[in-house]
């Protein structure tokens, strides 16, 4: 991941997030609907910041899906993701 750079958030019309430069295929983000170029804004754990640890979030929700709000293509959506 990598933080969004500040003209992309205002082309965006969004606050801030970190993009997705990367999703392995046999992870719970990709399971769970995570893709490349995806704007993660936030989720249920925490709030996403410039440099997130996203798979120590996951893992914090002790076994239960957590949901990350996602920006793709123009629209805003849930996905949810699930510790292994």
């Amino acid at each position: 991941m990598r933080p969004v750079p500040p003209q992309l958030l205002r082309e965006m019309e969004i606050r801030g997030g970190v993009e997705v430069t990367f999703v392995e295929t046999a992870s719970p983000a990709w399971d769970g609907g995570v893709r490349e170029g995806d704007v993660l804004l936030s989720s249920t754990v925490k709030r996403f910041a410039a440099s997130p640890s996203t798979e120590s979030r996951v893992a914090t929700s002790r076994g239960r899906p957590a949901f990350a709000l996602v920006y793709r293509e123009g629209a805003q959506l849930y996905v949810a993701l699930k510790s292994r």
